[in-house]
């Protein structure tokens, strides 16, 4: 299988849970605070992996920093605001709304990297998008849930989330090119973690992880781990193998696959339009890898 899907493949799989933990710590934390400790875990993490088995590459890329400086900014700014726009909505409309990334992607993509417009020009990229975009509505709004009337604060942090990750992918497609994907990981999330430690000390609560329960500090950190550390780590490598824009399309399946957990761990419910929609997401999906990757 192409080296590039066996990094996007786990990605997917990684960042169907995010929501679910960020909803569920937002009872105990503020969203500076939780941002300061997943990204802190995150790269405790990617520093301890580096410097037992890339330490060379690790330390040159720390002689010069200033390369990372802008994917550090971009990705510290756009968890503020995603993670806002999740505690002032609901997780149905986070969901949808934060799937319109892939359109701005797609944008940025095809202006800055030639490769990128020759998967887009294909015949078979709007049929696949298509249906796989069709899915994710399916799949979200399977449940009878329906979007707002009026927009909203929270669906303006959302609208602005998918603007500063679209950028910030294109900032790692040229990061990934020259740097090792786990090593730029791990200084750009370490950067990340270091902007987000003043804003914790002003607007924050740091010792709020002595007072919730051991359990709730376990997801904190845990997801930390997980969905930051180790789901970038494996989006990078995606990137730097596939391009900005078909991992971006391969996430779309993300919706479909956290009702699946859900349902799982939760005992939540899938109706049969949410089934018949994540069939419809996975075909357009694998329409665009077929044609747009395999062959």
């Amino acid at each position: 299988m192409n080296r590039g899907l066996l990094a996007a493949l786990p990605t997917v799989l990684i960042w169907s849970w995010p929501t679910i933990f960020i909803k569920f710590l937002s009872t105990d934390f503020d969203v500076v605070t939780q941002n300061f400790y997943r990204y802190s875990a995150a790269s405790a993490f990617l520093l301890a992996y580096t410097a037992i088995f890339q330490r060379h590459p690790m330390v040159a890329a720390w002689k010069d920093p200033r390369r990372f400086l802008l994917p550090s900014f971009l990705v510290f700014v756009f968890q503020i605001v995603w993670v806002q726009g999740i505690y002032l909505t609901t997780p149905t409309i986070a969901a949808l709304i934060s799937k319109l990334d892939v359109l701005f992607i797609i944008l940025l993509s095809s202006l800055f990297f030639a490769s990128e417009r020759r998967i887009m020009k294909s015949r078979y990229f709007p049929l696949g998008f298509a249906l796989a975009f069709g899915g994710v509505i399916g799949v979200v709004l399977g449940r009878g849930a329906s979007l707002p009337t009026q927009f909203d604060l929270g669906v303006a942090f959302l609208l602005l989330r998918c603007l500063l990750w679209a950028a910030y992918i294109v900032s790692v497609r040229n990061l990934v090119r020259v740097v090792d994907p786990l090593v730029a990981a791990t200084v750009v999330y370490t950067l990340a973690a270091m902007m987000f430690l003043p804003t914790v000390l002003i607007f924050g609560e740091v010792g709020r992880i002595t007072v919730v329960s051991a359990n709730t500090n376990l997801v904190l950190f845990g997801s930390g781990v997980l969905c930051v550390g180790l789901g970038n780590a494996f989006n990078y490598t995606a990137i730097r193998y596939l391009g900005s824009s078909i991992p971006a399309i391969l996430l779309l399946a993300t919706p479909f696959l956290t009702g699946i957990f859900s349902y799982i761990t939760l005992h939540e419910t899938l109706t049969m339009l949410q089934v018949a929609s994540g069939l419809l997401l996975i075909l357009g999906c694998w329409v665009i890898i077929r044609r747009g990757v395999l062959e």
